[in-house]
């Protein structure tokens, strides 16, 4: 029984280990999320993302390193202290790769001049009675967030993403 106890007390401190780190990287790519989430929603058609729904938040970095971590299959006491060395980097990584992300989807026409805005109540201007943008391919979506997440630039005659060209 006293193992149990101990697993669960591990498995609670790597929970409380991503949460902290998720909070920090909030905390610190605030406007950077803001931004991008804004150039998200244009992107597919919509006022807005949930948390829960937004591939781009904070805790979903800090999750994606903890799962890489756990395929090592290392003991959660384990896991933690790697994931716990690992966290400064990915302070550094991310908010670089938001910004990155940002700059790549002004330069496709994203929300071009689109400054932070976070923590006011105004929405960025929207073209007037544009037509419905088509759901994009899931397929495009996931190739468009692979290529931001290797730092790639469009390429001419890459597809379509709502009215973006890739």
């Amino acid at each position: 029984m006293d193992d149990l106890t101990l697993v669960d007390d591990a498995a609670l401190q790597v929970e409380l280990a991503l949460d902290h780190c998720a909070a920090r990287l909030r905390e610190q790519s605030s406007a950077e999320v803001f931004q991008l989430s804004a150039r998200m929603c244009e992107i597919l058609g919509v006022e807005s993302i949930s948390d829960s729904a937004n591939p781009i938040l904070p805790r979903v970095f800090a999750r994606a390193l903890l799962e890489s971590i756990a395929k090592l299959g290392l003991h959660d006491e384990a896991k933690l202290l790697v994931f716990k060395a690992y966290g400064p980097a990915l302070l550094h990584i991310a908010p670089d790769l938001y910004r990155h992300a940002n700059s790549l989807l002004e330069d496709l026409g994203v929300l071009p001049g689109f400054k932070d805005r976070y923590g006011t109540p105004s929405q960025p201007a929207r073209a007037p009675q544009r037509p419905e943008p088509a759901m994009p391919d899931e397929r495009v979506l996931k190739s468009l967030l692979e290529r931001l997440l290797n730092g790639e630039r469009a390429q001419v005659g890459g597809g379509m993403v709502g009215n973006v060209a890739l």
